[in-house]
């Protein structure tokens, strides 16, 4: 019997199908392609078709070329200098101290101070130091000076700062500024003159001013009564809003019953001016014409007095001015401290030489001047020491005594002439500012002096 197809029959074929015969070579060659598709495109490298004037944008992985190595010379840079306070020292100078000391207590070594103390000492002298001066020293954190200023008052003063190298130190006086108020006064006199110009000005270190500038030429027991004028032209000064002190008095009049007196302000070309007459004098004279601002003379200049303690006749070859203990007592003249103690009926004593072999005598004193030694050189108006009732006295009062060689004179009968004139070269510039200043006077109303107080 022939054979008969499996399909025909019905039993199982034998023969593979043709799908499974060419399926695994046909994978395997599919694999391979696409291994080698995907290596070749990973590995080639893209070539660009570019063309004549076209850029190309640089990418972000591109690196730039290689430049061929230049010889540089390195430039030394400036250090870094730390600009921010970190510590502040500050203060006033005290007794006995000087800024060297300061800075040495303050913790800061010489090496480190020494620059900047050095720059300082240009522009002011440290060894005329004095006690309430103040300074400032800014550090930064490595404790090296930034800046150190010195005020001698507040309108004077110094600084130097940190350059920029870091290691030297510029000084210079600082530039401050100063407000001038202008101030007219006219007032008449209702009691003491003192008090009179205290409830004028509201201010007795102004009253005390005028009272030395009159002192030269008035006698404060002759010639003041009650319902004299005043006028007087000065400014007020102002330092960062703050009152500082007065300026100069450039004109003053006293007009009273016994005596009338103009004095004016003028730049003479010394230190500060100096005040004059209208007919050129000085008003400053060898001698001043009183003591102190005195309330009434108590006892006078007489050869035979009879003495209130010892009951009995006795000779007052001085002049005794009565006033409250503390009254300030100043130096008729310039001169210098002989005597500075205790002695017996005086109480406690000042006698003080003056040139032309003149000698004075200030007795009873509550206290003496601070500072004031034998041997001082004293200035004419310069503070001595203060009114009070030590010795042989009955009430508190000052004993003033004047004496040329052995002779004992009356200190109110004592004319003295003015000690300089203007220049020559200065009284047509004199004259024109006297002019101004007088039309200036003449228009102060003068007002009661309780009434201005008010």
């Amino acid at each position: 019997m022939a054979n008969t197809p499996y399909y025909l029959n019905g039993g199982p074929s034998k023969r593979k199908p043709f799908l499974s015969s060419v399926g695994t070579p046909l994978f395997v060659i599919v694999i391979l392609s696409t291994n080698y598709w995907v290596f070749a495109n990973e590995t080639k490298p893209e070539v660009a078709n570019i063309k004549p004037g076209q850029v190309l944008q640089k990418t972000s992985e591109e690196k730039p070329a290689a430049k061929s190595p230049v010889n540089v010379v390195p430039t030394p840079s400036t250090p870094s200098i730390d600009r921010v306070p970190a510590r502040i020292v500050k203060g006033a100078v005290q007794r006995g101290e000087i800024m060297g000391r300061v800075v040495g207590k303050a913790g800061i070594t010489a090496e480190r101070s020494g620059p900047a103390l050095a720059a300082l000492d240009g522009v002011v002298d440290f060894r005329k130091s004095r006690v309430g001066d103040k300074y400032r020293i800014e550090l930064n954190q490595a404790g090296q000076i930034l800046t150190m200023s010195y005020w001698r008052n507040p309108i004077e003063g110094f600084t130097t700062r940190l350059e920029e190298d870091g290691k030297t130190y510029k000084a210079k006086q600082l530039e401050i500024p100063i407000k001038k108020e202008p101030m007219q006064v006219g007032c008449t006199v209702t009691g003491t003159l003192y008090d009179s110009l205290v409830r004028c000005v509201d201010d007795s270190m102004l009253a005390t001013k005028i009272i030395h500038l009159l002192s030269f030429d008035l006698s404060f027991y002759e010639d003041v009564r009650e319902g004299d004028s005043m006028r007087f032209l000065t400014e007020r000064h102002y330092v960062d809003g703050r009152f500082y002190r007065y300026g100069p008095v450039a004109a003053l009049e006293y007009s009273g019953k016994f005596a009338t007196i103009q004095m004016f302000h003028f730049d003479d070309g010394t230190p500060g001016g100096a005040y004059y007459k209208t007919d050129g004098s000085s008003i400053k004279k060898e001698f001043l014409r009183s003591p102190l601002q005195y309330t009434r003379v108590s006892s006078g200049f007489q050869p035979r007095r009879y003495h209130p303690v010892l009951h009995r006749y006795k000779k007052h070859l001085a002049i005794d001015y009565a006033a409250p203990i503390g009254t300030p007592v100043w130096t008729v003249s310039d001169g210098t401290v002989l005597f500075r103690k205790r002695k017996g009926a005086s109480g406690n004593l000042v006698t003080i030489r003056h040139a032309g072999g003149y000698v004075t005598k200030y007795a009873h004193l509550h206290r003496f001047a601070k500072n004031l030694k034998v041997g001082k050189k004293v200035n004419q108006g310069e503070i001595i020491g203060y009114v009070g009732a030590t010795g042989r006295t009955t009430g508190p009062h000052l004993h003033f005594a004047l004496r040329k060689g052995k002779k004992y004179i009356n200190p109110i009968k004592l004319k003295a002439p003015p000690l300089k004139f203007v220049p020559e070269e200065m009284q047509e510039q004199f004259s024109t500012i006297v002019e101004a200043r007088l039309k200036d006077l003449e228009g102060i109303k003068v007002e009661n002096s309780y009434r201005r107080h008010l």
